[in-house]
């Protein structure tokens, strides 16, 4: 019998030999998508080797040598005896004749050859129009690999010199750092040669070639600012130059350390897998995501730049300055970053209430994530590459972004800052761990920052804190446990031991005092019983104000019914408002409050007019009508509840935009107009053909904070013509904004027929590989059929799917879109059976996410669809027989 080789598991590479420099020569050709390479490494020898292991990936090494340099100035050569490529680990080990030894500086010269494939990875090739290429790099976390041989993990920080030769001049040609020379080849080519970089991790090197326009502008600090557009485009970079100069200014003067680069580019991508990438001084994004025009653009499309924007200037400092030491501590940069974004835009456009959004953008689907037993904790093992991608999730970025702004609130702003400005002095141009931040923030505030902080990240999931009065009802008893929805029938307590307790700021706002707490501590134990002033021991009383905290609050009913009278007349805070009800939401989903309160609670909002509170109603409705997609019935009934409970919003602000409009309006107005058509509001279908009919014809256009929501009305009127119309749209149009809101809009139509078109249509070359999940995600999220068809259509094309995604955020997004929305243990048993015979690499923890929560939701259907089918029966019948 033979012996079955295993594969030997995952090790990182050994830091016997540490890369110095690099000099990168390249040789993109755009019509054949090869490239052809040289790379110089410079070694420093730690410890005497006669191996060398680095990464390779996807390339063909064709020469390869090594030369060490004595202390002399002699230069010698060492015989490789053979050298492998390893496909399993993506290295490349070559055998030397004999050791390096200590000290010795070493250089080793690699050509190779690889391939400008169209997988949004390593360098490759990306559209510009019909028959026309550009190229570029997304390393992030382990594509340098695929670009040239290296040492490819984040620890091992290097000079880089970049130089690139292509056969067309005209060619836009950027990388990291300025141009040091330029030189014209003969029958027009070009070598561009760029100046040495500080010393930087492979994944954040960058170099782009293409045609492009831009606009620039210059700091104080003489740095200077570039937008690259696409050609003809430039004046829509105009809003993120905006933001990109104000936004070093201010991270300047936050961290109190200068950025430094002399330049900085920002460049608009049309095939990108993620929203943006922070490489230092070439900030890659994805074209919707850069671009806006004042004109046609939405207000949601110019928010999202501003924040995207703010996301990567801010990696300038904390990721590519000061670099994780490794993928554990991936949650350092991006969860810093994201908490900093709202800080950034905040500051530039105090009028868009950003941290009230942060609560539902960002705190909440983080909270909804972690309460799940297939989440993971922040600080999570990485064992293997496969890994790294899985993590790049809302846990790494909303997690870590929201218990930065608890420890951030907790220790004051002025600590925090003195803080931060040590720990990038520390360890600038290197790299840093989560204990490093720890030290730094205790350091300046004097506080235990490590020890409360570490039970945040080094365990996965958040405590639920329950509030009742003590028998005097001047004491307030506060006890915590582990919240875990999936123990429903445990009061949504977790018995898993390894959740232990968790060390949590807490604060106290009543109604005598709601925007000031009255006590401050930090519960450690199980419980404690918090004194309450005399005068305030008949108000509501909020433990989490702000909604600062990581954790959800379990009111007991005699303290939830205070809440009420605060609700209907918005005394409560905003903030204050939307946290209580998203608690209430998942207390409800984890089976220890029942959805009849849950919706009678709902309706005490419905006098609300503020769209952050309405974006917090929205999602807690959409969570129920998960409930009852499969009763038709049921259904028809929620739709009446929900045309109740949002209509005189939308009539108080009306369709119709007003002068005095301000960005918060046309954000509104987009919410409710989407929530009334899904709704099926017969006023709001009728209208919206009819304003599609004349945006077609010309007569009168759509505002683009409406398009998406009225292609919808129209599509759901008139199916097959309205749908090659919006197709034709999409075809017809350069912008990927535009593109975006007819993929929202596909998946409205109630026709088996047109949601199969859809489908097609969203796997076909016509839909950028980045943007498929939108247009399948548009299917499967809005009705019974939708979804049984995209889980079909998925099935039968899972193969092709596999071969376009491989791995990476793509795909996970796209595997949860296709799954989450199902509602029976016989719909999950299925979906689990069919991941176990065609395994996706790189997503399986997303799977357990996807099937964990049809699941549940299939429990919350067992225990309360005919309660609230009952409620919303007779809700709908006492509505009818009640005078206008």
């Amino acid at each position: 019998m033979s012996a079955v080789s295993e594969v030997p598991p995952f090790e990182r590479l050994s830091r016997d030999l540490l890369p110095v420099t690099y000099h990168l020569h390249l040789k993109p050709d755009l019509s054949e998508f090869t490239f052809s390479g040289r790379v110089q490494i410079h070694l420093s020898v730690a410890q005497s080797t006669s191996h060398i292991t680095l990464h390779a990936a996807h390339l063909t090494v064709q020469r390869l040598q090594v030369h060490v340099r004595a202390a002399t100035g002699e230069v010698r050569e060492v015989e490789c005896v053979r050298w492998a490529l390893r496909a399993h680990n993506e290295t490349l080990v070559i055998n030397l004749a004999q050791a390096l030894p200590v000290g010795a500086q070493v250089e080793l010269s690699i050509e190779y050859k690889g391939e400008l494939n169209d997988t949004l990875r390593g360098f490759y090739r990306t559209a510009q129009g019909p028959a026309q290429y550009g190229a570029v790099c997304h390393f992030e976390a382990t594509g340098a690999r695929h670009a040239f041989p290296c040492w490819d993990e984040p620890s091992f920080r290097a000079q880089f010199q970049v130089n690139i030769q292509v056969a067309d001049a005209s060619l836009v040609i950027l990388s990291n750092m300025p141009e040091q020379s330029r030189e014209l080849g003969p029958e027009g080519g070009v070598r561009v040669a760029f100046q040495p970089t500080p010393s930087i991790p492979t994944y954040l090197l960058c170099w782009s070639l293409g045609q492009y326009d831009f606009i620039e502008d210059v700091t104080p600090d003489e740095v200077t600012v570039r937008v690259y557009t696409p050609v003809g485009k430039k004046e829509e970079g105009a809003f993120a130059l905006e933001v990109a100069v104000k936004a070093l200014r201010y991270y300047k003067e936050f961290f109190g350390v200068p950025y430094r680069l002399p330049k900085m580019d920002l460049i608009a991508l049309s095939d990108f897998a993620i929203g943006a990438m922070e490489n230092w001084g070439l900030l890659t994004f994805r074209e919707r995501l850069l671009l806006y025009d004042a004109q046609t653009s939405s207000a949601m499309i110019k928010q999202y730049v501003a924040l995207i924007v703010a996301h990567e200037v801010a990696h300038q400092w904390f990721g590519n300055l000061v670099t994780i030491e490794w993928w554990t501590h991936l949650w350092l940069k991006e969860g810093y970053a994201t908490w900093i974004e709202f800080l950034c835009v905040d500051h530039l456009f105090p009028e868009w209430n950003f941290w009230t959004q942060f609560i539902t953008d960002t705190l909440n689907p983080a909270l909804e994530l972690d309460c799940l037993d297939n989440s993971h904790p922040i600080e999570v093992k990485v064992e293997n590459p496969a890994q790294i991608d899985e993590i790049f999730d809302l846990i790494s970025y909303n997690k870590g972004a929201s218990i930065i702004r608890m420890l951030f609130n907790w220790i004051g702003e002025t600590n925090f800052r003195r803080g931060m400005k040590a720990y990038l002095d520390r360890h600038a141009y290197g790299n840093a761990t989560t204990e490093d931040l720890w030290k730094a923030l205790e350091e300046a505030s004097g506080s235990p920052v490590g020890t409360v902080m570490s039970t945040w990240t080094q365990k996965k999931g958040y405590p639920l804190i329950r509030a009742s009065l003590c028998e005097s009802k001047n004491e307030l008893s506060v006890k915590q446990a582990p919240f875990c929805i999936g123990k429903g029938s445990s009061g949504g307590v977790s018995d898993q031991k390894e959740c232990s307790l968790w060390e949590i700021p807490l604060s106290l706002t009543t109604k005598m005092s709601p925007q000031h707490s009255t006590m401050s501590i930090v519960l450690k134990g199980e419980s404690e019983v918090v004194f309450l002033p005399e005068n305030d021991n008949r108000s509501w009383l909020n433990l989490n104000p702000g909604k600062v905290g990581y954790f959800r609050v379990h009111y007991s009913p005699e303290l939830m019914k205070r809440f009420v009278p605060a609700i209907e007349d918005r005394s409560l805070p905003v903030q204050d408002r939307i946290g209580l009800l998203q608690d209430y939401t998942d207390l409800c989903h984890a089976g220890i409050v029942p959805s009849v309160e849950l919706i009678q609670l709902i309706e005490k909002y419905r006098d609300n007019e503020d769209f952050t509170v309405w974006d917090a109603v929205v999602a807690s409705v959409k969570a129920l009508q998960g409930l009852m997609q499969s009763d038709p019935e049921c259904l028809d009934s929620f739709n009446f509840w929900q045309r109740w409970l949002f209509q005189p919003a939308m009539k108080r602000l009306g369709l119709d935009a007003r002068s005095n409009d301000s960005h918060i309006d046309m954000l509104l107005r987009s919410l409710l107009h989407w929530s009334l058509v899904r709704a099926n509001d017969e006023e709001t279908l009728n209208d919206g053909l009819e304003r599609f009919e004349a945006h077609r014809n010309g007569s009168a256009l759509i505002p683009a904070d409406l398009k998406s929501s009225m292609y919808a009305c129209a599509l759901r009127l008139k199916g097959q013509e309205v749908f090659d119309s919006l197709i034709q749209i999409a075809k017809d149009t350069d912008s990927h904004e535009a593109k975006g809101e007819v993929y929202n809009a596909l998946g409205q139509s109630q026709d088996s027929n047109l949601l199969q078109q859809a489908l097609e249509y969203g796997l076909s070359p016509a839909v950028r590989l980045q943007d498929t999940r939108s247009v399948l995600s548009s299917v499967s999220s809005e009705s019974v059929l939708g979804r049984n068809l995209c889980w079909s259509f998925f099935k039968a094309n899972a193969s092709e799917i596999g071969k376009r995604y491989k791995t990476g955020g793509l795909l996970t997004r796209l595997i949860k879109a296709v799954t989450c929305p199902f509602s029976t243990l016989e719909e999950a048993a299925e979906i689990e059976a069919f991941f176990e015979s065609h395994p996706f690499p790189g997503a399986q923890r997303s799977i357990k996410q996807a099937i964990e929560s049809v699941r549940l939701r299939a429990h919350w259907i067992q225990r309360d669809l005919e309660s609230v089918k009952t409620y919303l029966i007779d809700f709908q019948t006492k509505q009818a027989s009640t005078p206008a």
